[in-house]
């Protein structure tokens, strides 16, 4: 056993080591982890007293206070790690250019606006595959990764109605706008079992020239989501359904949407509507072309990644 003073040398050796863990982060998060681990430090010092009155007056260290120091490592360092990315979510840190449209078990779905010459300040990339649905024809976009070998990269200038499907990906990076137009689109994650993610790439454009019919065309599929433009001409009623698994419905163009049992609703340009299984609905144009794209969902819902 060693004596009181190297006992007492060790604890502060650890103390330290917990510290100098709480510099690598800063702002909002540093102050949430230096709380926590206050707050944390004080209850065990006073759960190890109630147990071993005694031996916490003389010092010596006890088989239940090692398991408890080594209960707060565990949980110190889990809640660190939900700490630091509650403060990187772009929904969190840049309210302004990114909201929350829509989300369930199966999808999120946030619309996200770069305003002209705007700064985003660094977040976190969603590590979940998606789809990026753009609503205008929006100008490049540079994006800054940090602590990555490939640095800043220009997204180019995107057309309105086009999207895009992409693997999910561990990044975090700003965002800056440096023109005086505005990019405008929907991230859609799925939230869905990850198949076939290597397919995940590519874009896809409405069709040149626009159809004079109402149509259907599947534009993207793989094994886990299926991804269908829907045009309807002024004067008809394209009536949609799903089998046994979900589909969203995003709107290109203000379009109307009934369901069975439920009054019609607008949908104006990105916003969404759910259809449960087994579902039926019907879309309408309003004003000119409806245009929609539906996402099925082919896998079920997982934990996030």
């Amino acid at each position: 056993m060693l004596p009181p003073g190297r006992r007492r040398q060790g604890r502060r050796r650890r103390r330290l080591r917990v510290r100098r863990t709480s510099v690598t982060v800063s702002g909002a998060a540093s102050d949430a982890i230096d709380l926590l681990l206050r707050e944390t430090a004080d209850g065990l010092q006073q759960t190890v007293r109630e147990l071993h009155p005694t031996r916490c007056q003389s010092n010596e260290e006890t088989p239940m206070s090692r398991v408890l120091l080594t209960v707060l490592g565990i949980a110190t360092c889990l809640s660190l790690s939900e700490a630091v990315g509650a403060t990187q979510d772009p929904l969190t840190v840049s309210p302004d250019a990114y909201r929350l449209e829509f989300e369930n078990a199966w999808v999120k779905v946030a619309r996200v606006v770069y305003a002209p010459k705007a700064a985003i300040v660094p977040h976190l990339h969603t590590e979940r595959a998606a789809a990026y649905v753009y609503l205008n024809d929006g100008p490049p976009i540079l994006f800054k990764h940090e602590g990555l070998p490939y640095g800043g990269v220009t997204r180019p200038a995107t057309k309105a109605g086009s999207f895009r499907v992409y693997k999910g990906i561990k990044e975090m990076h700003s965002v800056e706008n440096p023109t005086t137009t505005p990019s405008d689109f929907l991230r859609v994650e799925f939230k869905t079992q990850p198949l076939e993610e290597a397919s995940l790439k590519g874009k896809y454009f409405r069709d040149e020239p626009a159809p004079v019919a109402t149509v259907q065309r599947t534009q993207f599929e793989n094994a886990q989501v299926r991804i269908t433009r829907i045009l309807v001409i002024a004067g008809e009623t394209l009536s949609v359904a799903t089998d046994d698994a979900p589909a969203l419905l995003v709107a290109l163009t203000p379009a109307g949407v009934v369901s069975a049992g439920t009054p019609g609703r607008l949908m104006d340009t990105g916003k969404t509507a759910w259809l449960e299984a087994g579902q039926a609905a019907s879309v309408r144009p309003v004003g000119g072309v409806a245009e929609v794209l539906r996402f099925d969902f082919k896998t079920g819902p997982t934990e996030s990644r």
